[in-house]
């Protein structure tokens, strides 16, 4: 689906789709299931990571 980075963040986050799963990868970590936590809202709790799509 993409890579994505931002200018206030060092690492780099790379989005895949597998069957009804978003995954995310971040620079150096292994990859994991985001949860889907409202409309176009995305996160991973334990890392308090929140992705929004505009």
């Amino acid at each position: 689906m993409g890579i994505y980075f931002g200018k206030d963040i060092t690492i780099k986050i790379t989005l895949t789709k597998e069957k009804n799963n978003l995954n995310a990868e971040a620079t150096g970590q292994e990859k994991f299931i985001l949860s889907n936590t409202g409309k176009d809202t995305f996160g991973f709790v334990a890392a308090g990571l929140v992705i929004v799509f505009y």
